[in-house]
């Protein structure tokens, strides 16, 4: 039985969980079978899934098993050890961020591995943290977000850290931070360790060192402020600004919504390899090709399936859109908004390479007059509130799944309402497959606002304004986050030479 209890938590299998505990409390005690079979079968799936032979649905599938055989053992535990973690995290997604999946992921993996998180949800606060933090006198704090302006808000958090006195390890990931942000930017403004994690499992083994007492909780060298890194002023003359082109004929200026969209015309852009690979993480890694294979085919394309035939019935998917035009030009490195009625215009700066191509956004835009787009979409709050429900059931893998799907949803809703912005631009394209509008085969690009080509959240702000994105439901947070959380905006760019391009690293994606 001890056995099978292990196969059980590595391979996923939920099933007969609760009587296979049963039969070993007859010859083991609980805290055994809690100690000696359960954590090591637990992290048994961590060097799988380092070795990239156990892809993360399948880990979290061992989690679910994981919890559930710990709930039955629980009344069997001495209390002492029932209510003793390994170690405490405070756990939280940084102020103004909305996004929690990786947070959550970390709370999965870390929790069902012994430790007791306190997982304080999203848009929080640092001062709540600090108080978390010695309220349930935790042994570190992990603090998430996805963004460019999430990255900036952590290193702002570090000073504040400081100041407080506070002298634990802080854990830092999410899909905005690189180590070097965390080398350069974060690690210097505070006295104790701060560690740079890739995803849930260098948490855990984080953690794991923090229980240990391996980790030093403080540096032997005092935190020092970073050297503030300014872009250098490009010359205009080493521009290179693409050819001027005519702005296209528009059949209005102001914003129009769409509603009611059905979920078949979003699935003519959803790319099912992105859901799967990206989203869901299964990527074959070390498996054996045929083994993988046989996953996707008899596993991972009948989930999709079934989450595309939940979506497509009445009222399942609430999919909303706000776009529209608006006469603009371009004037350095601004673009200039030209209202009806309105004295000044708006002005949107945007950063600017500071390499060759040395670009901007600006710089596919006339500087006389020309004409920019703007869109703001979402899949509904509904999509949230059913993933929320299944982390609160403990569907760890229903939940990890449900989410990649609405994100991938979403970025497909926003192509499907490029796709129709260019075809009333008179710019439209012969059909397409997902993958080729994901490879930009078309004209122009749409520039999503918090990323690195425009990475002024703000601009979130005159987006919802323009388009009156009240009017399908969405809203911003004090940090310019679009609410509900799969929701998306962006500056759509009509020129032939637009294409996405990387601010930092000069070189165009």
């Amino acid at each position: 039985p001890d056995e099978q209890l292990a196969q059980a938590v590595v391979r996923g299998r939920t099933d007969g969980i609760g009587e296979l505990i049963r039969t070993l409390l007859q010859e083991h005690a609980a805290v055994d079978i809690l100690n000696q079979m359960l954590i090591p079968a637990m992290e048994e799936v961590g060097r799988l899934f380092d070795q990239g032979l156990l892809q993360l649905p399948f880990v979290l599938k061992s989690a679910e098993v994981m919890k559930k055989a710990v709930e039955e053992l629980r009344p069997h535990l001495p209390r002492e050890q029932s209510d003793r973690p390994r170690a405490t995290l405070v756990l939280a997604t940084v102020a103004g961020d909305v996004h929690d999946i990786g947070k959550n992921l970390v709370d999965i993996i870390l929790s069902n591995n012994g430790f007791r998180v306190i997982n304080l949800g999203i848009k929080v606060p640092v001062e709540q943290m600090i108080e978390a933090v010695r309220k349930h006198r935790a042994e570190a704090l992990g603090m998430s977000g996805l963004l460019v302006k999430s990255a900036a808000v952590m290193a702002e958090n570090m000073y504040a850290l400081e100041s407080s006195g506070l002298n634990v390890p802080v854990l830092l990931g999410g899909a905005a931070l690189t180590p070097e942000f965390v080398e350069n930017d974060c690690r210097p403004r505070y006295s104790a360790a701060v560690f740079y994690c890739r995803d849930a499992f260098d948490g855990l083994k984080r953690m794991k060192e923090i229980a240990a007492g391996l980790t030093a909780a403080a540096r032997t060298t005092a935190p020092k402020e970073s050297a503030p890194r300014r872009a250098h002023r490009i010359s205009p003359g080493k521009v290179r600004r693409p050819p001027v082109v005519d702005p296209p004929e528009v059949p209005f200026f102001g914003c129009c919504h769409l509603t009611g969209i059905p979920a078949e015309e979003i699935y003519r852009f959803l790319d099912d390899e992105t859901v799967i690979r990206a989203r869901w993480a299964l990527r074959r890694g070390r498996q054996p090709p045929e083994e993988w294979r046989k996953r996707i085919e008899q596993e991972a394309i009948p989930r999709l399936q079934r989450l595309k035939e939940e979506y497509a019935r009445p009222g399942r998917l609430r999919a909303r859109a706000a776009y529209g035009y608006f006469p603009c030009r371009a004037e350095g490195d601004e673009l200039l908004i030209l209202l009806s009625g309105e004295d000044q215009p708006l002005r949107l700066r945007f950063p600017r390479q500071q390499h060759p191509p040395f670009r901007a956004i600006p710089d596919f835009f006339r500087e006389d007059r020309d004409v920019v787009a703007m869109m703001v979409v979402t899949v509904g709050q509904e999509m949230v509130d059913d993933c929320a429900r299944l982390r609160e059931a403990d569907a760890y893998q229903d939940y990890f799944l449900l989410h990649g799907f609405a994100v991938e949803l979403t970025d497909a809703l926003a192509e499907f309402v490029h796709w129709h912005i260019r075809r009333e631009m008179g710019i439209g394209e012969p059909p397409r497959t997902p993958r080729e509008y994901a490879a930009q085969k078309y004209r122009g690009s749409r520039y999503a606002f918090g990323y690195s080509a425009c990475p002024d959240l703000s601009m979130n702000r005159v987006c919802c304004r323009l388009l009156e994105a009240e009017r399908i439901g969405i809203s911003l947070t004090e940090h310019y986050m679009l609410v509900p959380e799969y929701s998306t905006s962006a500056l759509v760019a009509h020129h032939p030479q637009a294409r996405y391009f990387n601010v930092e690293k000069s070189n165009e994606r």
